[in-house]
């Protein structure tokens, strides 16, 4: 399998103006079809790409993203085949479904806008996460934070779904990356400690 350079990026800030290409895949778009990014998680967006010699170019204003929750998500770029090129190369009056042809997939992070009301919210993605999960096994979790998705052991879930083992493995992880980032912070705290206490039923 050739291997290709991917400039889609692993973290994507919402409610921002957002460009980016999958390098030396046009060859995968055959005539007549459209490529298009399908990002899935707590919410869902697809955005159409435009064939750029070698690559496929993405794009998407803040409109269509300042939506997005906070979490983990999984993308697909694929390519769909056109409506009037499905229509002419068939026989049949009656829709079917789309052809679709697989070009790549991966993992992206993103960070929800902020609301502008109130204090500025400055602890890390890390630090949200874990914060989030506490939230979740004391049974006090906002809405937002119940539906974070992030990668467990069974896969990308939200915390609502998530078992109380998954949720301990995945507070073990991110709890990590706070302390690697407060150390690369010269062991000075990023914000508050958070006191959390787990008590078997």
């Amino acid at each position: 399998m050739e291997q290709r350079s991917q400039l889609i990026p692993t973290e994507l800030r919402a409610n921002f103006n957002i460009e980016f290409s999958l390098e030396g895949a046009a060859a995968d778009v055959p005539d007549g079809y459209t490529p298009r990014f399908v990002l899935g998680g707590s919410s869902s967006l697809i955005i159409e790409g435009t064939v750029n010699g070698d690559d496929i170019d993405f794009a998407m204003t803040a409109a269509e993203n300042e939506n997005l929750a906070t979490g983990d998500y999984e993308y697909q770029v694929v390519a769909e085949e056109d409506p009037e090129s499905s229509s002419s190369s068939s026989s049949s009056s009656s829709a079917g479904p789309v052809n679709r042809v697989f070009i790549a997939e991966g993992t992206v992070f993103v960070i929800g806008k902020l609301s502008g009301v109130g204090a500025s919210d400055r602890r890390t993605i890390a630090e949200k996460i874990v914060d989030a999960i506490d939230a979740t096994i004391e049974g006090k979790a906002s809405a937002d934070q119940q539906s974070y998705v992030i990668q467990s052991g069974s896969g990308s879930r939200s915390l609502s779904r998530m078992s109380l083992e998954d949720m301990m493995i995945a507070r073990k992880y991110y709890a990590a990356i706070v302390a690697a980032e407060k150390r690369k912070a010269g062991g000075q705290p990023l914000f508050k400690k958070h006191k959390f206490e787990f008590v078997k039923p």
